[in-house]
Parts: structure tokens; sequence; C-alpha cells
């Protein structure tokens, strides 16, 4: 069908293909009122891929990379499942180790539904339940639920834990966190809601954000999160009802990552640098810290 999608169905009793996502799910998934005990956030490092190394000078390890061999036409769906009760004029079903691949975007869940237009028989969305593992390049979201419409991309998951590379110079690792809901519209921008953003190793407490919302704009590599608090080793010590970062690469003007530490003189600091892109040739740091024996003092940097 001209302009339409090619859908493969592949059965697994008949044709086998290799899992393009290896870490584990059972336990990837947990309420979000739930404390992160060590033990929930060692299975979170090995959901999400973490690889300890004690000799790596960054974080004692690095994540496994989000890569996916892409089909050979945009346009294609390919589908995998052991079962498959396929129908051109209402709800197709699929059950057990499935997976839909469309372009670089790839899909695993337990069960997965298809809806197709009446009148023009396309495919216009497929909802997965259960062990739902959403892939796309620099891209890994694991869930309890997931739409995906093939026909611009967009998608919803519920119920999240995610990883995203972030391309920021001071960002050593990809963020990571949770959230009740991530949209993925489809010009590449993202919508998170009660989520959780670091870019801290999942086993290290050393800062996160809580927002009310996170969005993450592709066009402007810039996100901005809203009622945000910073919490330093699971404590909060800083709010905001608005935070602007960049997420690419470019000079952008935003809040850096927080830094933290203690002196027997000062004791407990907390650093939250802003970066203000003045001009192309000229830039400045303003460095406010809060220091629990001497209070607030104000530092920075201006480069020319």
């Amino acid at each position: 069908m001209s302009g339409g999608l090619l859908i493969l169905l592949i059965y697994h009793g008949f044709a086998y293909s290799a899992s393009l996502i290896s870490e584990p799910v059972q336990a990837c998934v947990i309420a979000r009122d739930v404390d992160l005990t060590d033990a929930i956030r060692a299975k979170f490092a090995e959901c999400l891929g973490w690889q300890a190394d004690q000799s790596s000078p960054l974080c004692l390890g690095s994540y496994k990379p989000t890569t996916v061999t892409p089909l050979a036409s945009v346009d294609e769906v390919r589908i995998l499942a052991d079962r498959v009760s396929f129908y051109r004029d209402k709800r197709s079903t699929l059950s057990g180790n499935v997976e839909v691949q469309q372009d670089q975007r790839v899909v695993n869940a337990q069960t997965a539904y298809v809806y197709r237009d009446a009148k023009t028989n396309e495919v216009t969305k497929i909802e997965f339940l259960g062990d739902v593992r959403y892939l796309e390049p620099d891209r890994l979201m694991i869930a309890r639920k997931a739409v995906i419409n093939p026909q611009d991309k967009s998608g919803i998951t519920e119920d999240v834990l995610y990883r995203f590379n972030t391309n920021r110079n001071n960002a050593a690792l990809p963020a990571w966190g949770r959230a009740s809901l991530i949209r993925r519209f489809a010009n590449k921008d993202y919508f998170l809601r009660k989520a959780t953003y670091t870019t801290c190793a999942p086993q290290d407490k050393a800062w996160d954000i809580q927002a009310e919302t996170l969005t993450l704009d592709d066009a402007k590599a810039k996100g901005v999160a809203r009622n945000a608090v910073l919490r330093i080793h699971d404590w909060p010590v800083f709010y905001s009802p608005y935070l602007s970062f960049p997420t690419s690469k470019e000079r952008k003007s935003g809040f850096l990552m927080p830094l933290a530490g203690y002196s027997n003189v000062g004791g407990f600091d907390l650093g939250l640098p802003y970066y203000w892109n003045i001009a192309p040739n000229y830039d400045m740091t303003i460095e406010p810290h809060l220091y629990s024996e001497r209070g607030v003092m104000m530092g920075g940097n201006f480069v020319i």
C-alpha cells in the first residue's frame, strides 16, 4: 500500500531473532512511593545496563551501549512473538516474548495489542503490557505499559525507569530516573510527569532532582523542570518552581551539576552553579554556596 507501513510477522517457532536487549526486567518497575534501598538501587543498576568496573576512572563503571540496527525501510514494522492472533478487521493479539521494531525503535513486552484503521487497514497504535522495554538510540525505558503510534513514532510509557543520554559536556554519565509517565512526541520531544533525574551512577545517592514535570526539547536542546526539588543524599535542600538546563554540548544558559562536600571549617557544603551564556565570545558561571557552619557565600567566574 502506497504510503503505508510494511508489517513483517515472525513467529518464534519458525524463526529465531537474538534479543536486542539483554538486561533482566524483574523488579525494574516498582511503585513510586517505595524508598530506594541499596538492594533496589542495585537492581536498577542491573536493569539499566550498569557495568561495575573498579578500574574505571569514572564512577567505577559504565553503561552498556544502547544501539539498534535499523531495518531496511523506515516504514517497515517487524513483529516477533510466540503466539499471534492476527486480524485485519479487529484488534490483533501478540503474546509471549513480543518484540516490535520500527526503524531504530524496539519495544519488547509479554503481551501486545495491535489496532488498525477500519478503512485504510493501517496500524494506528500498538499497546504493550508486562515487562515493557522501550529502546531507541540513546534512550532506554523500562515500563509497566506502553502505547506507540507507528505512523508518527509518538508514544507513551507508564510507570517508567529510564536512561537517557544527555550529550552534555559536564555530564559524565547518561541521565537516569523514574517517572509516572513519559510521552514521546512525533518531533522527538519528551514530557515526563512526577519524574526524578540524575546523572550519578544508579547506586550513587550524591544528588537527584524530583520534579512535578520535566520537558526535554529536542530542537532547542533544553530541559525544563517545574516544581523541582534538589536532593542531596536523599535530603531535600533546594526548591524551585522552574529550572532550565541544557541537554546538548552547545553553550546554553542553565543550571549545572550540583556540587556537594564537607570540611571541618565550613561543614556541609552545597553549591548550585548557574552557567550564563552572555554572548558567543564570553560567559559567566555564578556559584552560590550554602555552608552549614558559615552560611551563604557567592562565587563565580567570568570568561572572555
